[in-house]
């Protein structure tokens, strides 16, 4: 599931042209940008990229927060460590 800063129809919109195999959530007011604190107020940088792996049990398992936009997960290291679960 990916967490969006955007309003339901925004997102529609986006998925028209684009598919992912994953769903998505609407965020416009950043209540779980805030909640997850990946919401960067210095330079007004926005939104921080961030990855949250949570388990069945709801508690979160992995996370990584990156400072600058291209700060990312590898996809490799993704499945590394949804195989620990």
């Amino acid at each position: 599931m990916a967490v969006v800063p955007d309003d339901a129809a925004g997102i529609a919109k986006h998925l028209k042209s684009n598919t992912y195999p994953f769903s998505f959530v609407a965020d416009p007011d950043g209540k779980v940008f805030e909640a997850y604190d990946v919401t960067s107020r210095m330079l007004s940088l926005g939104q921080q990229p961030a990855l949250f792996i949570v388990g069945t049990d709801g508690l979160v398992k992995f996370d990584a927060i990156g400072k600058q936009q291209w700060d990312l997960v590898s996809p490799k290291d993704i499945a590394k460590e949804l195989a620990k679960l």
